[in-house]
């Protein structure tokens, strides 16, 4: 990109310095997304990506872009919403909405309305999100049309779980589960398809395999087999018609997997980048306890309470360990069925035990064994 970027200043490429700036930006955005980092040097990577993204926009100015100033201004907004900022976010969104508009591309388009609906879900503000996540929806983009809506049912779910509107909820939460059903068959039938054309064609090429053993015994005995000859080339003739036909239909699912796995790539990029925006640096519990992500340093579960063990205090709350990990990032992983712990603290483990800093020693079961052998 350094590269790229020289020769945007050599040849004064408007075009070029703006999609440069954007690279740096997201490269700072990703710095900022790194869970081990304090909140001060989120801030300063943040900062940092919001200037590149107003550098772009200004040699964006000069190219008359409509979809990459309103991909800059969602990128601006997603930062203020990230940083707490959600008015200001909105704004920046309204803006990206309106070029992205005029671009008449609507495949940005719907992470625009995504996000519009994120920030107001951030906010807190679930019977905005609600609306808004719902627009998105209505927005139709056909590539996105199951794995989206799945996502947005999902969020739409726990919307509703926060306004303590169970009934709506529970009415999401299946059309997600519906969703994420069709999704998995069409996945799995596409499987089954190769198998049997694989099988088809191994079919064909031992039908093929007699008749040419047919041919060459009616040429040793023409007038012997000359109607056996024909009776195979006709074979042949059929069994070939019927593997094209089946090849067809092989390239034709083999086109059908490789736009799937296109569209699940995309997706799950996509839902990457908005997890990590969004995660924060602290949970709040039942008991309106804060607890900091990185003081804390495992969790352990005895009966029908959670025992928190920060490098500071340890509190005490009713709840299950499988509820609880869910609300988690990645960096806190099962030792045990009854343990936690931030990944972030491990010093080292053996077979049947995991150290910690601050001297603790963890019970490793066998089943969570490999987690900790990545």
């Amino acid at each position: 990109m350094k590269e790229y970027y020289k020769n945007a200043v050599l040849l004064n490429s408007p075009e070029m310095l703006c999609n440069a700036n954007m690279e740096f930006a997201k490269e700072e955005l990703d710095k900022s997304d790194k869970e081990s980092i304090s909140s001060i040097r989120k801030l300063h990577f943040l900062r940092k990506a919001k200037n590149l993204y107003i550098k772009a926009l200004e040699y964006n100015s000069k190219t008359g872009n409509y979809v990459t100033k309103g991909n800059i201004l969602q990128s601006l907004g997603v930062i203020e919403y990230t940083k707490g900022n959600f008015s200001l976010s909105r704004a920046f969104l309204d803006r990206s909405i309106v070029e992205l508009t005029k671009g008449k591309s609507k495949k940005y388009l719907v992470y625009a309305y995504y996000n519009y609906a994120n920030s107001y879900f951030l906010e807190k503000n679930y019977l905005k999100s609600k609306e808004w996540f719902q627009k998105t929806l209505d927005l139709k983009i056909p590539v996105y049309k199951r794995k989206f809506e799945r996502h947005i049912y999902e969020r739409m779910s726990e919307s509703d779980e926060y306004l303590k509107n169970y009934k709506a909820g529970l009415s999401y939460r299946k059309k997600y589960d519906s969703l994420n059903v069709i999704i998995n068959d069409k996945e799995q039938n596409i499987a089954i398809h190769k198998v049997q054309v694989q099988n088809n064609v191994k079919e064909k090429d031992k039908t093929i395999s007699i008749q040419k053993e047919f041919i060459r015994a009616g040429k040793r005995y023409r007038v012997v087999y000359f109607t056996i000859a024909v009776t195979a080339f006709l074979l042949a003739l059929y069994s070939f018609i019927r593997w094209k036909k089946i090849d067809i239909k092989r390239k034709r699912l083999l086109s059908e997997k490789q736009t799937i796995e296109v569209q699940h790539t995309e997706t799950l990029e996509e839902l990457q980048k908005v997890k990590q925006l969004v995660i924060e640096d602290h949970i709040v519990l039942k008991n309106k306890t804060r607890i900091y992500l990185n003081e804390l340093v495992y969790i352990k579960s005895e009966g029908h309470y959670l025992e928190f063990y920060t490098v500071k205090k340890k509190e005490f709350l009713r709840g299950n360990i499988s509820e609880i990990i869910t609300q988690l990032p990645p960096n806190f992983v099962q030792s045990h069925r009854s343990y936690i712990v931030n990944r972030n603290y491990v010093i080292s483990h053996n077979t049947t035990t995991v150290f910690l800093k601050g001297n603790y020693e963890i019970p490793l079961s066998r089943k969570y064994k490999s987690i900790f052998n990545d």
